[in-house]
């Protein structure tokens, strides 16, 4: 294994010197300080540069690698440009804050040919144009629930096309544009003094000197010639892509060779094939003049990422491939089955089934209960079934009583609902989000409309509180309550950010929810905001207010910053724990409870279960009330333990505990 490998490759020696220091009881002061663990100080390199030569040596893979001269860690490079003596590198980031508040950091970041960042713009696109001193993008937009894709000219904020758009490019002012027909399977290709059909689907444009040049997906490169109509055919159909761009006589695309991605040159002139680099891993590449700069993984990063290489770039010549399909016929009997079957299979097996005990100390009360939960194959639709059994033994008294609980969760595109009922008080809990449609304000910038709703007989307890926090978060300040709003999502500021504004109605009793009586009284504004402040720290805001009473407004504003960015499974994998951090926040939590204004902070960790996150907490809650006391009076304090589905605002109490300070 991984330790017969260090033993292989650094000898018994340093082995016997990595026991020696790791048996010790006093912490070596130079781990932390002079080196980042123990392996580096006695073998060269951290863990997890070991364990990465490690997979590779049993992997038998001997990619060749350049100089570094970029990092993006945790990132995904997806387009890298030559932009005379600077690099255009598009990628985008992620990091705990794309769990926190859903959010990526998408970056068009310009380099010096040494990998130094010289400046970085917010960017969301498919696909990336430069000519001359403009910018061009292609994006994937929504307008009322119709999706299309967009060029956008970034410099004057204009859009230029729309549509089922593919591929563009743009030369010296003269957009070309790509649009394929999904019913009749073709390819328009138009732009100046040109309309050419194919019948192929093209993935990518290039135009360069009255050329342009198209990738299909079939991995076809064809190089159609603006003045003179002539069409030449790469006779190749190896995979290749994602890119392809015209350089000097010809063609700079990648190949799959095997288990390596090479870099390779079609000269059009010559009608050859030279191969740019050998055993390489490239994503996207440029060359300029003897130097290649390439985009592939980092080999050593704790959550991988992908950076920028230079190379020397070769000229070796390579053959076409030209592979010829062998088709093999076999007869075998079709065997019919049911989709409806199989899903209802699949939703009436337990997806888990957790037996929990509790004792009702002051009642004595002993209760047992048994939570089943059923998916479908989608996991996006839950069933909760929760049978409950109350058993009341004393001296003077026997009985046993049933209840039942069932809940139902569906999370989709375009709506969420929660609905649950408990036998047999008759108790309901209904609550749904529906999103109406979509607008693009601009390449960075969205809105969305939504409408909400909420109808509760009462708080049914905890089990249903918790099965609440997996649906949408449906604004709601009585028992009763029904929304309208706008989402904007938006990067204007060079940071991701979510607004929401709703017009909300709120009451506890369903039948005055629309009384034009009370309307004052029950409407609401209710708003959301949440920004991404860093990769690993966020903020979130939240205010419910009516105009009449604004003494009594809800609010509860936060900051997460994350401490440790480790993993790890638990329970066969059942349960998936990362990122923990601290929450400080400010509160008035709702119109109607017993906590008031003042402040509280918890530590809290990220959990998976079955693809659900939830992130458990502990923390304290401490009133103004409290902490304005004059010194020397006894204050009050809620140790609380909580569960919610972000580490914003005070979550649900599974367990608090008044503390109290003694006065002097």
């Amino acid at each position: 294994g991984f330790y017969k490998y260090l033993v292989d490759t650094y000898g018994i020696e340093k082995m016997k010197e990595y026991l020696a220091l790791t048996s010790t009881i006093l912490p070596d002061i130079e781990i932390g300080l002079k080196y980042k663990d123990i392996f580096e100080k006695v073998f060269g390199k951290p863990f997890d540069e070991l364990y990465t030569d490690w997979i590779r040596s049993l992997m038998k893979l001997n990619y060749s690698e350049g100089d570094l001269i970029y990092k993006a860690p945790n990132a995904k490079i997806y387009k890298l440009d030559l932009l005379g003596e600077k690099l255009g590198v598009y990628s985008v980031e992620f990091g705990p804050s794309t769990s926190y508040v859903g959010s990526v950091n998408p970056r068009l970041v310009f380099l010096s040919k040494d990998g130094k960042e010289q400046g970085s713009k917010t960017l969301i696109a498919l696909d990336i144009k430069y000519d001359k001193d403009k910018t061009y993008v292609l994006t994937k937009a929504e307008n009322f629930g119709k999706y299309e894709n967009q060029i956008w000219d970034i410099n004057s904020n204009k859009l230029i096309a729309k549509g089922n758009i593919s591929a563009f490019d743009v030369d010296d002012g003269n957009v070309y544009i790509a649009r394929y027909d999904t019913k009749k399977m073709k390819t328009t290709i138009s732009g100046e003094s040109l309309e050419l059909l194919i019948d192929k689907y093209v993935t990518y444009m290039d135009v360069k000197n009255n050329k342009i040049a198209l990738l299909t997906s079939d991995y076809q490169i064809i190089v159609y010639d603006l003045v003179t109509k002539n069409t030449v055919v790469l006779e190749d159909n190896a995979m290749k892509g994602p890119y392809l761009r015209f350089w000097e006589n010809g063609l700079l695309f990648t190949r799959v060779d095997e288990k390596y991605v090479n870099p390779y040159y079609y000269d059009l002139a010559e009608g050859k094939l030279y191969k740019l680099g050998e055993n390489l891993l490239v994503y996207d590449f440029v060359v300029d003049k003897d130097e290649l700069y390439y985009v592939s993984y980092i080999p050593y990063s704790i959550n991988t990422g992908t950076g920028v290489y230079r190379i020397k770039a070769q000229k070796k010549e390579a053959d076409l491939v030209r592979n010829e399909p062998i088709f093999k016929f076999e007869d075998k009997k079709y065997q019919y089955g049911s989709e409806i079957a199989f899903r209802i299979q699949k939703m009436i097996q337990p997806l888990t089934w957790i037996p929990v005990y509790e004792y009702d100390i002051e009642n004595d009360i002993r209760r047992g209960y048994i939570i089943f939960t059923f998916a479908n194959i989608e996991n996006d639709t839950f069933l909760v079934l929760t049978p409950i059994f109350d058993l009341i033994l004393t001296d003077t008294q026997f009985g046993v009583t049933y209840s039942q609980y069932v809940s139902w969760l569906t999370m989709k595109d375009n709506y969420q609902l929660f609905a649950s009922y408990y036998y047999p008080t008759n108790d309901y809990n209904l609550t749904g989000m529906l999103r109406f449609g979509g607008l693009s304000l601009s390449p960075i910038t969205d809105m969305y409309s939504y409408l909400t709703f909420s109808f509760k007989t009462r708080d049914i307890g905890l089990l249903d509180s918790v099965f609440s926090l997996f649906t949408a978060n449906a604004p709601a300040v009585y028992l009763n309550n029904i929304g309208f709003g706008l989402l904007v999502s938006s990067y204007a500021f060079g940071m991701p950010y979510n607004v929401q504004v709703f017009g909300l109605l709120s009451n506890d009793k369903l039948e005055d929810l629309f009384n034009p009586e009370e309307i004052e009284s029950n409407f609401f504004i209710a708003g959301l905001v949440d920004i991404a402040l860093t990769k690993s720290t966020t903020f979130e805001g939240k205010v419910a207010l009516n105009l009449n009473k604004p003494d009594k407004a809800s609010y509860d504003m936060s900051v997460a910053s994350t401490l440790f960015t480790d993993n790890a499974f638990l329970f066969g994998n059942a349960i998936y724990l990362r990122n923990s951090g601290i929450t400080f926040g400010v509160t008035n939590p709702s119109v109607e409870t017993v906590l008031k204004h003042g402040i509280y902070t918890h530590f809290f960790v990220e959990m998976y279960m079955q693809g659900l996150r939830l992130y458990p907490s502990v923390g304290i809650f401490a009133p103004f009330s409290e902490l304005a006391k004059p010194a020397g009076e006894s204050q009050e304090f809620l140790f609380y333990i909580g569960l919610n589905s972000s580490p914003h605002g005070l979550p649900l109490s599974l367990f608090s505990l008044s503390l109290q300070t003694e006065g002097y």
